[in-house]
């Protein structure tokens, strides 16, 4: 029997192994992408903005897609990274591992959110990063930070430079100082309706190879109540595992 920590850690593999780098992938929310990209395309994305949902739903994905394109060597006309430059092999190696690369940082404030790693992120990202090229900053979770460090961070949004972007992907915007969430432009992420749900399910089985029937698609989709992530990791279990112990059998 699995315990607890190899369940967490199988959940992570499916969900590293599901990760997307394209917006054209990215199922539902379909205004809220489209007003992401024509803000990528047409270079008026503000340099503040907050990603906010419920968990699953696409923020980070999005957010990762979105810096991605904003540190491409060659940005598609159709606000797409290429994923082939160096720049998006080194960020794309970077979100898969350890967070950081040169232009792209990605950060949990859910594990980091001590007054002192506050301000050494703060300082990193206003002081010390790179004069060339783009310079994007992910902060996950941004909600746990207590007013004193939402107000550090608030004091800096003014002053940042045209090439330094920050991205807050939460799931509770509400907690966000309202001084702080004035400064952003919010973009707010749903669940998939049931139309969305069957087009994922039927893209993750061509993706991964793997057939499902009506029956454990409807289950799936029931048990994932529109949640993607749900969705595409139950798939990739339920189905996969089930594949597994028929080429054995």
């Amino acid at each position: 029997m699995e315990t607890n920590q190899q369940k967490d850690v199988l959940k992570e593999r499916i969900v590293q192994r599901n990760r997307i780098y394209n917006f054209s992938k990215v199922v539902g929310n379909v205004s809220t992408v489209r007003l992401l990209r024509r803000g990528l395309i047409t270079k008026s994305l503000k340099n503040f903005i907050i990603l906010n949902g419920i968990p699953g739903t696409g923020k980070s994905t999005c957010g990762e897609i979105a810096g991605l394109y904003l540190t491409c060597d060659n940005p598609g006309e159709d606000g797409e990274p290429c994923c082939k430059c160096s720049s998006c092999v080194s960020n794309i190696r970077a979100l898969q591992t350890t967070g950081v690369s040169d232009h792209l940082v990605k950060i949990n404030l859910g594990r980091h959110n001590t007054k002192k790693e506050v301000e050494q992120m703060i300082k990193e990202i206003f002081v010390l990063q790179s004069p060339l090229g783009n310079n994007v900053y992910l902060l996950e979770e941004a909600h746990v930070l207590n007013d004193e460090c939402q107000t550090a961070l608030l004091e800096e949004i003014d002053r940042l430079d045209e090439n330094v972007y920050v991205i807050i992907c939460t799931t509770k915007a509400h907690r966000l100082l309202p001084e702080l969430r004035s400064r952003a432009l919010q973009y707010n992420f749903t669940r998939l309706n049931t139309k969305e749900s069957k087009m994922l399910f039927d893209m993750t089985c061509q993706r991964l190879g793997l057939t499902g029937t009506p029956e454990v698609e409807s289950l799936i989709i029931r048990k994932a109540k529109g949640v993607a992530r749900d969705l595409v990791t139950l798939t990739d279990f339920k189905i996969g595992r089930a594949s597994c112990r028929e080429r054995v059998s």
